[in-house]
């Protein structure tokens, strides 16, 4: 069992890869600290791990991923992007918010992509259907990097209703 995460990163035309087994355990956690935070993580991982990415690691279908374009400041992230894993970690403190991040309602996933348009500010920030013709990662590396943006479809945001989302949203914020 692992918890598999995949990270692309777009820069000056170019992609790099990133692939963590248990990388979706702390997804949302490098989401929520920024851009900048979000390059300083990618950039050590590369440093740490150079050999993680490969056919062994791109060709598991990932729990979740995000997919960075520099280029075009935009952010492209799977529908849980890691929150129901940090969510087990405040829901001691705060229950109602923890619960609708665990099971990635409406609502949670409404609140999460509030606040990470906060975090990630002058970026667009959305999320993505997984590569298609194929789910996993395998058959990416070799294209470029317009091709890889251009495999993650943007998903429309969730439909919610009154001011749930924003009511977690800024619960979310308090946690951080």
């Amino acid at each position: 069992m692992s918890h598999r995460c995949h990270v692309a990163l777009i820069s000056d035309h170019q992609v790099q890869f990133h692939s963590d087994k248990w990388g979706a355990l702390g997804l949302a956690h490098v989401l929520i600290s920024g851009p900048d935070g979000f390059r300083t993580w990618f950039e050590q991982q590369l440093e740490i791990w150079p050999d993680a990415v490969g056919p062994n690691t791109l060709g598991v279908i990932p729990e979740d991923f995000a997919v960075v374009n520099v280029d075009q400041q935009h952010l492209k992230i799977s529908e849980c992007a890691g929150f129901e894993h940090w969510a087990e970690q405040v829901l001691g403190r705060a229950p109602e918010l923890a619960d609708q991040l665990i099971h990635m309602t409406p609502q949670g996933r409404s609140a999460a992509l509030m606040v990470l348009k906060d975090l990630w500010p002058g970026w667009q920030v959305s999320f993505a259907a997984s590569p298609r013709p194929q789910l996993d990662w395998g058959h990416l590396p070799d294209l470029s990097a317009d091709e890889v943006w251009n495999a993650f479809k943007v998903m429309p945001p969730p439909k919610v209703q009154g001011k749930a989302a924003a009511r977690l949203a800024q619960s979310l914020k308090t946690l951080m």
